[in-house]
């Protein structure tokens, strides 16, 4: 297991890193959110965080997954049920 599957590992097991929990907001508040949270997780030198947005409907998780797809700042993401491990 190389260092960056280990921080991954530790992350989904709710180890020490950065988490934003988007529940209860509408995709047009999350994206609003998680372009903070990335910008921060850049300034600090984050390899990977985790965002959850829980079941539900499913709309959050489409809206946040095609947002983070998109952006410049991500190199990839790992899709869980309910949350996603952001790859910086």
């Amino acid at each position: 297991m190389d260092n960056k599957q280990a921080k991954i590992y530790s992350v989904e097991l709710g180890g020490a890193g950065a988490e934003l929990d988007l529940h209860g907001l509408r995709v047009f508040e999350a994206e609003e959110k998680i372009e903070s949270f990335l910008f921060a997780c850049q300034k600090q030198k984050t390899d990977v965080a985790k965002i959850i947005y829980g079941v539900g409907t499913g709309a959050l998780e489409r809206g946040v997954v095609d947002y983070l797809k998109n952006h410049p700042l991500v190199d990839g993401l790992v899709l869980h049920s309910g949350y996603c491990i952001v790859l910086f």
